[in-house]
Formats: structure tokens, sequence, C-alpha cells
């Protein structure tokens, strides 16, 4: 169960019809994570990274560990999961790192695998984490 208010699992339909589950990443959500991260193209982490990139599968299961198993007071993963299959599969996630020496400022980062771009989701879980980012306190945001 979550401690925070506001990180109830939260069903939403794409634009394209797919139907997915936005909840916050728990720690057991490393697997998932780092196959999202592996499936990308070299594009996808050029414009969540603003640089080039090289994917090892190395560097996906470290930066899935880092999204997962981040202190909840000041770090906020979400993820996108499609509904109905027969494992989880994560098709995106967002994130929202606070300064600690600035508690009311925000990193904010996206990432959707490269088939489920321009269907909404994206966007879905920008305003959800900005939802949240404003119920911790946070009042300015950056990528």
């Amino acid at each position: 169960m979550n401690k925070l208010i506001g990180f109830e699992p939260r069903p939403f339909m794409t634009a394209t019809g797919v139907r997915l589950l936005m909840r916050r990443a728990r720690p057991d959500d490393v697997v998932i994570l780092a196959d999202l991260i592996y499936q990308l193209s070299a594009r996808s982490p050029y414009l969540r990274f603003l640089r080039p990139l090289p994917l090892t599968i190395e560097r996906a299961w470290s930066e899935a560990r880092r999204m997962a198993r981040q202190p909840p007071e000041r770090h906020i993963t979400l993820v996108a999961t499609l509904e109905g299959g027969v494992f989880e599969e994560a098709v995106a996630a967002a994130e929202l790192a606070r300064d600690p020496a600035r508690p009311e400022v925000g990193e904010f980062a996206l990432l959707v695998r490269d088939d489920y771009q321009a269907a909404g989701i994206g966007s879905a879980l920008g305003e959800r984490l900005i939802e949240l980012a404003r119920g911790m306190g946070v009042t300015q945001l950056h990528s």
C-alpha cells in the first residue's frame, strides 16, 4: 500500500484504444522498467536525456534500479502498464525528482516506448505527475 496520498492506480485508454494502468513504480518493477528501457530506439533515450546514450543491458538495468528504488519523499516514478496481459509490461514511465536543497523545485522526465508514442500516454502521465508534484509542494518544474 502506498503511504503517500494520491498514488492510487488509475486506468487509462490511449488515443488508439489500448487500455493501460498508470501507477506508482515499486521496487520490484526493476524488471519491467529495464525491459522498457532496453526496447527503446536510439532516438528515445536522446529525447529523454538530451544527449546520445548508447543503451546496453547493463545501462538499462542500472537506470531501472534508479527509477524504481528512490525514496518516495524526493522521487516519484509513474509507470504505464498494459492491462489484461498474462505478464505485466511497461510501455511508459514518468519521473519527478525533487531538488534536495530546494524541495519546491523538481526535475521532470518522460519516457514512452517507440511503438506507443503519439497515443497520449506521455501527456496523461505528465498531467498525473504534475498533479502529484503540486500535492507535494513542488511549484517549479524543469526537464
